[in-house]
């Protein structure tokens, strides 16, 4: 049986009594009759005017339209916005490059998620630039760590222009002037002009970097410098290390530099002072060395 009643106006359902009678079988066990409860069954629920419908669907609409107003203002809100720039890893010097080539950049406001990696791009298409990267600190203000590429042997060109190789063989522009690079000198009578930062370096100065990079490397030649003429042939100036003692070798086009390296190092490590009278050492034919001396003559072998 279901009761019902009314609690201030409020209809509560009330479950009958639980009143069970044991029944005592023939066999002597006792057996207890299952109670079934009666079903719930469901109230019609009323049907809600339109207009109250129209008003609950304006009011999730109303809360996503607040949440998309509020994102959007975040997102163009300066306090969003990059206000402070920091570049660090290169001195004050230089940093005004780097900040000319961020100003257009910069100026076009994009969005935070596509600034960092379009700033790395801008970077790196500068030369003298080896990687760049974007550090964010708040959401107004980033570090950018640059790193320069390391000098190692110069390029010197007839206009008077210099240019640099790194240690792997890349050429570029520096920013500034380097007193001194540890690989040593190329001087190049053409072209005038120089190329482009990147650019593919020619056989002849490919020769000339491995030349200067291994003697740098060995430590057994000092202020090594090659010349490479307009008919494509190497000249080596360079001092035994830690003597005074100046030599020129004639290495023609170099295309068996490893060979001509090893007279070279000869003659470095055996140095003395006759050899001050030696106007150059022809190393065309690695398998046939010839010395020429300054007082004329034809070259002794």
């Amino acid at each position: 049986m279901i009761v019902r009643k009314r609690p201030k106006g409020r209809r509560v359902r009330l479950n009958p009594p639980r009143t069970t009678v044991a029944i005592v079988e023939p066999t002597g066990s006792v057996a207890t009759p299952k109670v079934n409860h009666p079903k719930p069954v469901a109230r019609p629920r009323r049907r809600a005017f339109p207009i109250v419908r129209l008003l609950r669907r304006l009011d999730t609409a109303l809360v996503y339209a607040v949440l998309a107003l509020l994102g959007v203002s975040l997102w163009f809100s300066p306090r969003t916005q990059l206000q402070r720039l920091e570049i660090v890893g290169v001195p004050d010097s230089v940093q005004t490059p780097i900040r000319e080539r961020l100003t257009p950049l910069l100026d076009q406001h994009p969005a935070l998620t596509h600034l960092p990696q379009r700033m790395e791009n801008a970077l790196q298409q500068m030369g003298w630039v080896q990687q760049a990267v974007w550090i964010a600190q708040t959401p107004h203000r980033a570090r950018v760590l640059v790193t320069a590429r390391t000098p190692f042997i110069e390029v010197r060109y007839p206009n008077g222009e210099k240019r640099y190789l790194d240690p792997t063989g890349f050429l570029y522009r520096a920013p500034k002037n380097v007193s001194a690079v540890p690989g040593g000198v190329i001087e190049l009578s053409h072209p005038a002009s120089p190329p482009l930062d990147g650019e593919r370096i020619d056989p002849a100065m490919q020769h000339a970097f491995a030349l200067l990079g291994t003697l740098a490397q060995e430590r057994t030649a000092q202020q090594a410098r090659v010349t490479i003429q307009p008919t494509g042939e190497l000249l080596l100036h360079c001092q035994p290390w830690g003597r005074s003692l100046p030599l020129t070798f004639r290495l023609g086009d170099a295309l068996s530099w490893q060979a001509q390296l090893r007279l070279i190092r000869a003659v470095l490590t055996h140095a003395n002072p006759e050899m001050a009278h030696w106007e150059y050492i022809d190393l065309k034919s690695p398998f046939a060395p010839a010395i020429k001396h300054r007082s004329g003559g034809d070259p002794n072998e």
